[in-house]
C-alpha cells in the first residue's frame, strides 16, 4: 500500500503528517485549479484540509491501487455525495527517495 494512501485511510490527517511523504519541490495538478500548485508546505494544507473534509469527499474509499512502475502509483477512489457518484483518479509520482 502506497504511504500516502496509507496515511489517509488512518485518518486524522494533518500538515505536519504529509510533509514527510513529499518532496521539497513537489507539483500537484488538479483539474479543478487553473495551474499548478508547488511546494511542500502549500501542498501538505492541501492535502490535510481535503482528507478532513467529509462533506467534500463524502465517505468514500480507496478501491484500486496498481503500481505502474517502481516510481508510479495509481489510486481509485470512490464515493457518493448527495447521491453523485464521485470518483477521484490519483496517478502519483515518487522521486528518488520514495
Amino acid at each position: 500500500m502506497h504511504p500516502f494512501r496509507k496515511l489517509r485511510e488512518a485518518g486524522g490527517v494533518t500538515t505536519e503528517l504529509v510533509k514527510p511523504l513529499l518532496a521539497e519541490h513537489v507539483v500537484f495538478n488538479s483539474p479543478v485549479l487553473v495551474r499548478a500548485v508547488e511546494g511542500r508546505d502549500l501542498i501538505a494544507g492541501i492535502f490535510s484540509v481535503s482528507g478532513s473534509v467529509k462533506s467534500e469527499r463524502g465517505s468514500g474509499a480507496y478501491v484500486a491501487e496498481h503500481t505502474l512502475d517502481e516510481r508510479t502509483t495509481f489510486l481509485d477512489w470512490l464515493s457518493q455525495i448527495d447521491g453523485h457518484k464521485i470518483e477521484s483518479l490519483e496517478l502519483i509520482v515518487d522521486n528518488e527517495q520514495g
